[in-house]
């Protein structure tokens, strides 16, 4: 069995379609090829951007803030103001436009320095 084949039924099995102990050894030879594959396909292709812990107001987004905070190399500051710019609407009203200003703040006075 080549590796391919082996990575494959581990994750049909992980993912609980087939257990060890329901189903004797010689039995998973016989699954289809086509079932291998698509459990494979699965497995491989879930992202952690599928997952949002917390609600789904980023999930529904063309370009989730992560995706573009990490694609551009912003700071800390700067993704938190594109973070509460882009969920305000969906999440924290006003108190989220409250830390973008706070955060646009901060950035000022730590890059620029105090007035």
């Amino acid at each position: 069995m080549n590796n391919d084949s082996q990575h494959t039924r581990q994750a049909f099995l992980k993912q609980g379609s087939i257990t060890r102990t329901s189903v004797q050894a010689d039995s998973l030879n016989k699954v289809a090829v086509e079932e291998w594959n698509a459990v494979a396909q699965t497995s491989r292709s879930k992202s952690a951007l599928d997952t949002q812990v917390g609600g789904g107001h980023y999930n529904s987004m063309e370009i989730q803030p992560i995706e573009f905070i990490m694609g551009n190399k912003l700071g800390f500051c700067e993704g938190n103001i594109i973070k509460y710019i882009c969920r305000h609407a969906s999440k924290g009203g006003e108190a989220d436009i409250d830390k973008v200003i706070h955060y646009c703040q901060l950035l000022k006075e730590l890059t620029y320095g105090p007035k």
